[in-house]
């Protein structure tokens, strides 16, 4: 199944556009469609602190699948993404954090997987296999949770990642994760084989908060969305094999951007 990419926009919302069909809304009776977005947001108003909430495409409709004031779902909510069974993944980054799972039929949230390597989780993407690949800031790394036991295996953590937070799976299965460091350290795009763990250095020379990424599905370039790149924000092209970089579009109306998606 061929997944859109999980965005990550600013520190409050994440938004997935989800290319499933006719799936049971949580708790409303109401279908999950295809293109349907999946928004998370925490420190909302009237009292929300968290929800996951269903944006319809055309008419802009919000209808909210669930929220903490109603639920068990974590208080302070980034990445989503959604298998193939329509079941729906949140990072909670919270200290320590946790992924919790809302049960496309019932509605139902549960922890889904805790402890271990998860620290402070706060993106998600799911590949191939199924598998849950979870960037985690409380302590640099990349982790893998199996879809149906929640057995967690630690991809890799350390080295260039000094807070993972874009991430997103090329056509050859490895995994390209935008880290905007912490000043003075410049903003990086890693390579990380899945099999290996084995990372890459493909770029230190966009700005420094290079935080979403999506592949352009012509020529397997990266397109890189950067919010200092330099003061004002950009989109730049990078090569995924020698990391050679060109400005896209910069400047203009572009304010601190933190997010890209492609259509």
């Amino acid at each position: 199944m061929n997944r859109l990419p999980t965005i990550s926009l600013g520190a409050a919302v994440c938004l997935l556009l989800v290319p499933v069909v006719s799936l049971a809304q949580p708790g409303l009776g109401a279908p999950l469609n295809s293109g349907d977005l999946v928004v998370t947001e925490f420190s909302g108003q009237f009292g929300i602190v968290s929800a996951v909430i269903r944006v319809d495409p055309i008419s802009g409709t919000q209808t909210t699948i669930e929220r903490t004031v109603t639920s068990a779902l974590p208080s302070v909510i980034r990445g989503v993404a959604v298998d193939a069974n329509g079941d729906i993944f949140v990072a909670d980054v919270s200290t320590p954090g946790k992924i919790v799972k809302v049960d496309a039929a019932t509605g139902v949230v549960t922890t889904f997987a805790s402890g271990g390597h998860l620290q402070r989780p706060v993106h998600i993407v799911i590949d191939k296999n199924g598998d849950l690949l979870v960037a985690t800031i409380g302590n640099d790394a990349i982790v893998r949770v199996d879809p149906v036991t929640a057995a967690q295996t630690l991809v890799t953590s350390g080295g260039n990642l000094v807070t993972p937070t874009g991430m997103v799976i090329d056509s050859n299965g490895d995994l390209f994760v935008a880290d905007p460091a912490l000043f003075p350290q410049p903003g990086k795009i890693v390579r990380v084989d899945l099999s290996t763990g084995t990372q890459t250095l493909i770029t230190a020379s966009l700005g420094e908060t290079p935080r979403g990424l999506v592949i352009d599905p012509s020529d397997g370039f990266l397109i890189v969305v950067d919010g200092d790149a330099p003061g004002i924000g950009g989109v730049f092209r990078v090569n995924p094999i020698s990391g050679a970089a060109s400005t896209l579009s910069s400047g203009g109306i572009f304010n601190n951007p933190t997010a890209i998606v492609t259509d």
